[in-house]
């Protein structure tokens, strides 16, 4: 009735300061995405700035313009009409003179037209003998001529309504400009308006070479302003991350040995506990105190005492392995992190520490070393909240330091009770009088033939505001007091009345209850167990008893002796999650065990690693040369099992065959499992 399948604790979430940085796949996409919009910026600003550039090109190709009709009028036309008024009709001297400055600058390409008009627009010479009166209102550009300003735009030759109407095609593109003329020494009077068509092509030309030349040196301005923006912008931010990065580090981290600080180290041990949680293992936290640190301090000064600390931390970090922390508390304190750690392993592995924390190190040409008084707490053994086990593994370590012990293990402080844990005991000792308890069995099958072979009897508790309660929530806590061994008790007698009711179908099926350390420290065991089964009229055979190797270290003399008086009433001892510990191997071969059940971590592993998959033959191998059966639990894919049969395992058992379930749904089970095939 240990806590086993469906316990499910889901894993803390972390704090701001301690999330892992964002992986090089995000850094990338902020790059690029800084990377275009700056480039859409600066390309914008290029196209504001080209545009500006195309409108000054206009407008200088306008002033060119202007300036060729400028010296136009004021060198050829204005001198050959010498201040005549075209409101009234040419002479022939004025028209004569005209006529040769406009043939000149036909001939020689200047203009392509010219005509002079009136003040109300009728045309009184042109180069191609056109002459007429305007018909409407006198056009936008004329009036803006008759008023003093210089007009033009870009046109074809022929393309006014004059041109179209005598049939002319479309000529080349030219500037068309009206531009009033003055008598010479009278610039105030307009004399009439001077409409010139000049070639528009060399102008063009001009501008657009211009213009080649304003581009280029705008993309090139564009690129460089965008490489340097992001060069600045690059820096920043490295030098922003490298600083943020390195407050991160010093907030978790301890600024003399680098190692975790205490927050971190909360931080690692919530989620060695949220994993041991779903893998079913344990979990150590350790405190490690320097007991002769002051004299180190005061001998070497200050500064010889951190150098000793540093060295000390590098030691200490040398015998961890892959997956543990060691972090400083604060002072000569640390604390470690240890995952898959129980109490039969730990005894090793702090010896390791202990001997890491002694070893010598030469500060200033002296060889310095100090002892270490060390206290451990395990989950979920010694208690479920990490302040709890920081508090139990204290105690354990001040009471080590009082004994001289070196390294003690935390003890259960019934005087200093957990109310939640105090009520729950009290609602759990009613529901045993109350018969709240249910059973689920969990079915194991024989691995060649895949009969069922025997069950497991695990227990819950249907609470009446909880609901159904998984024995994470309530056995622990009674495996910490004497209300284990009514609850035991009650397993027993429950789940062998079960069997009974199912001896007429089911006549070979075994049944497996597991008992706790404190119920072997029951020296009444025994006897219960004999009454239970005289009661019933079991065979005893067919009941067999579970107990972890925890369960065997703590005391292995009373341990022996208890199980020694289990194996008379005939029933069968297994040792369960075989493998999680060692201290069992040097008297494994004296137990009156019957079989070993491999720990369920072992047995997931097999496919993905090499050494668990050793680790399970070794025990195959080992069980079967101590006659012992040897049963696989945790099995949870077809792929698992089949390698399991090949190294001979005798015994399969996990949510692969069932998950734990009530005793009518395993008789439905049974059923369809038993029901033959219609042909």
């Amino acid at each position: 009735h240990r806590p086993r399948g469906g316990m499910r604790m889901v894993a803390p979430r972390r704090p701001d300061a301690l999330r892992e940085r964002p992986p090089v796949v995000r850094v990338a996409s902020r790059c690029f995405r800084y990377a275009l919009l700056s480039g859409l910026a600066v390309a914008s600003l290029g196209v504001i700035l080209a545009e500006q550039a195309r409108e000054d090109a206009r407008l200088d190709g306008r002033r060119q313009v202007h300036a060729q009709a400028d010296a136009i009028a004021s060198a050829a036309i204005e001198p050959a009409l010498a201040g005549h008024s075209l409101d009234e009709p040419l002479g022939i001297r004025e028209r004569g003179l005209v006529r040769d400055a406009v043939d000149s600058l036909i001939s020689s390409g200047t203009a392509l037209r010219v005509r002079l008009r009136s003040s109300n627009g009728a045309i009184v010479f042109s180069d191609d003998g056109t002459m007429g009166e305007i018909g409407g209102p006198v056009p936008a550009d004329l009036r803006e001529a008759l008023a003093g300003a210089t007009h033009s735009e870009v046109s074809s030759l022929n393309s006014d309504g004059i041109d179209r109407a005598q049939g002319l095609a479309l000529g080349p593109r030219v500037a068309e400009v009206y531009r009033p003329l003055h008598p010479r020494d009278d610039p105030a009077t307009i004399i009439g308006v001077l409409e010139l068509y000049v070639p528009y092509a060399p102008v063009a030309a001009g501008l657009d070479a211009s213009l080649r030349n304003l581009y280029q040196n705008l993309i090139v301005g564009s690129c460089v302003l965008w490489l340097v923006l992001a060069g600045i912008a690059w820096s920043v931010s490295r030098r922003i991350r490298r600083h943020a990065t390195e407050q991160e580090h010093l907030a978790l981290h301890d600024p003399l040995t680098d190692l975790p600080n205490r927050a971190l180290f909360r931080d690692r041990a919530a989620q060695a506990i949220a994993h041991a949680a779903r893998a079913q293992t344990d979990v150590a936290l350790v405190v490690v105190d320097l007991d002769r640190f002051k004299q180190i301090n005061d001998t070497l000064g200050q500064g010889g005492g951190d150098r000793f600390l540093r060295e000390l931390s590098t030691h200490l970090q040398g015998v961890l392995r892959d997956g543990d922390t060691a972090a400083r508390l604060g002072g000569d304190e640390f604390g470690l992190v240890l995952p898959g750690i129980d109490r039969a392993s730990a005894p090793a592995m702090l010896e390791r520490v202990r001997e890491a924390c002694a070893s010598e190190i030469e500060i200033d040409g002296l060889p310095i070393s100090a002892e270490a008084s060390i206290g451990v707490a395990f989950w979920p053994l010694d208690g479920t909240e990490i302040e709890d086990l920081l508090q139990a593994a204290e105690r354990a370590m001040q009471a080590g330091k009082q004994t001289h012990g070196g390294i003690a293990l935390a003890e259960a402080r019934p005087s200093d009770p957990n109310p939640g844990d105090l009520m729950l005991l009290s609602e759990l000792r009613q529901a045993i009088e109350r018969d709240e308890l249910v059973l689920h069995y969990q079915p194991r099958v024989e691995a060649t033939t895949g009969a069922v072979s025997s069950v497991e009897a695990l227990v819950r508790w249907q609470h009446p505001q909880r609901g159904l309660l998984a024995p994470l929530a309530f056995v622990p806590s009674a495996e910490a007091t004497e209300l284990v061994v009514p609850l035991t008790r009650w397993v027993l007698t429950h789940a062998v009345a079960q069997l009974r009711s199912w001896s007429d179908r089911y006549p070979t099926l075994g049944l497996s209850i597991n008992i706790s350390a404190r119920n072997l420290r029951d020296g009444s065991l025994p006897e219960q167990v004999g009454e239970i089964l005289e009661r019933s009229a079991i065979d005893p055979s067919r009941i067999c008893l579970e107990l972890t190797e925890t369960a065997l270290v703590s005391d292995p003399s009373a341990a022996e002796a208890v199980l020694t008086r289990l194996a008379e009433t005939g029933v069968g001892i297994s040792l369960d999650d075989f493998g999680r510990g060692y201290t069992s191997l040097s008297y494994l071969g004296r137990l009156p065990l019957d079989e070993i059940k491999i720990d369920r971590l072992f047995v997931a592993r097999i496919l993905e690693h090499p050494e668990d998959d050793a680790i399970v033959r070794s025990v195959v191998a080992l069980g079967h040369q101590l006659g012992l059966r040897v049963v696989a639990e945790g099995v949870e894919t077809s792929e698992v099992a089949q390698a399991l049969v090949a190294m001979g395992c005798d015994v399969l058992q996990g949510f692969l065959v069932s998950r734990p379930i009530p005793a009518d749904q395993f008789e439905a089970w049974m059923e369809h499992l038993l029901k033959p095939v219609s042909a």
